[in-house]
């Protein structure tokens, strides 16, 4: 019994040191003061580090510092740098040249510093003998206009490389009642591959895509009068984008479309005048005094004109005064701008009176084109 009694009261002392005592509100200063030491001693030893580590930092520096770096090492460097950075402009300048705008564009002297004017003839191609009176008697310097329906276009565009002659490409656009024929049954058609507002994006780079790889050797296109077109947000879109894309230059006498193409980037020449159809010898002075006034303002001006035999004489007689008068007659290559919305380049300052007379008393007449008639044709009018 005695032996239970004991055993029965081990059990009772372990039960009652099972039981949790309530804690001791005397002991809680202690344990914050104890904290606030840990957390005082954690910050002296990161700033102590972080001292340390400074010192460390400067220590490596100065001998560093003091090291004489011989001179042909800074030189060697130096060389190192000046021509990484002419591989990479000349990388630059590789891929602009490479554009049809540049690749393809007729030279002329961009020391000149007289007014410039671009005359651009419009309609070659379509017939043999016509054309090939043009290529014979306009100057060098006009800038040739080919439709992008002739049968013998590659051949032609091949002959005026030849003559290191400039080239546009004509752009058909639809209009709309030619996309809608129930409207008007006198609408001027713009032949099968014309780009229209009514046509998807696809079906328009496509079509632009066939005259391209016809018209190669061209610097760019300009379209015929279509605002319908223009006024498609989509369309218009997709053909500036593939134009600058592509490093094709648009040319158009409209002022809207000359903003919405520099505005998308696209390599743009602005034409002053724009003749689409044959007019009197009166009226062609009249407009080609209308471009000098331009070009004296504004220091460039370009127009076109149809490719009218009529016109033949007038023209070459013009052209062939400009120098006398001060002017330059250049390639429409040449007073095409580029820009992008982002950042516009800055306007060309106007030549000095004192440089613009200077260029007038050296300024040469202007040479015609003596280069030997074109490939032979089969005499028939495509």
């Amino acid at each position: 019994m005695a032996g239970d009694t004991k055993k029965s009261g081990q059990h009772r002392r372990a039960d009652t040191s099972l039981v949790r005592r309530p804690p001791n509100p005397a002991r809680w200063p202690q344990r914050l003061i104890l904290i606030n030491l840990l957390l005082w001693a954690g910050a002296a030893f990161w700033i102590q580090m972080g001292k340390d580590a400074t010192l460390a930092r400067r220590q490596l520096a100065i001998p560093m510092a003091l090291v004489e770096v011989p001179p042909e090492l800074i030189q060697q460097g130096v060389q190192e740098i000046n021509r990484t950075r002419e591989e990479v402009a000349k990388i630059n300048s590789t891929a602009e040249r490479d554009l049809p705008w540049h690749k393809y564009a007729a030279p002329f002297d961009v020391k000149d510093t007289r007014p410039k004017i671009a005359v651009l003839v419009n309609g070659l191609g379509l017939q043999h003998e016509m054309t090939q009176q043009m290529l014979q008697s306009l100057p060098a310097g006009v800038t040739l206009g080919f439709s992008s329906y002739g049968r013998q276009l590659k051949e032609w565009l091949g002959f005026t490389r030849g003559q290191r002659r400039e080239v546009v490409l004509s752009l058909p656009l639809q209009s709309s009642a030619q996309a809608n024929p129930r409207e008007s049954k006198r609408s001027e058609d713009a032949g099968p591959f014309a780009l229209g507002a009514d046509l998807t994006p696809m079906q328009n780079i496509g079509r632009l895509d066939w005259l391209l790889e016809r018209g190669e050797g061209a610097v760019g296109l300009m379209p015929n009068a279509n605002e319908a077109f223009w006024q498609d947000s989509e369309a218009a879109d997709t053909l500036l984008s593939s134009l600058r894309e592509r490093g094709y230059l648009l040319a158009t006498p409209t002022a809207t479309v000359v903003q919405s193409s520099l505005a998308a980037g696209v390599p743009t020449a602005s034409l002053t005048v724009a003749l689409d159809q044959p007019v009197d010898e009166a009226t062609l002075n009249s407009q080609l005094q209308r471009v000098e006034s331009t070009a004296k303002a504004e220091g460039a001006a370009a127009i076109s004109l149809p490719a009218y035999p009529a016109l033949l004489a007038p023209l070459n007689a013009w052209i062939a005064k400009l120098a006398d008068r001060g002017f330059a007659l250049v390639p429409l290559s040449a007073v095409t701008e580029q820009r992008t919305a982002i950042n516009p380049p800055a306007a060309a300052p106007a030549p000095s009176p004192a440089a613009t007379t200077a260029a007038e008393k050296q300024a040469a007449p202007a040479k015609t084109n003596t280069a030997k008639p074109a490939p032979a044709s089969d005499k028939s009018k495509h």
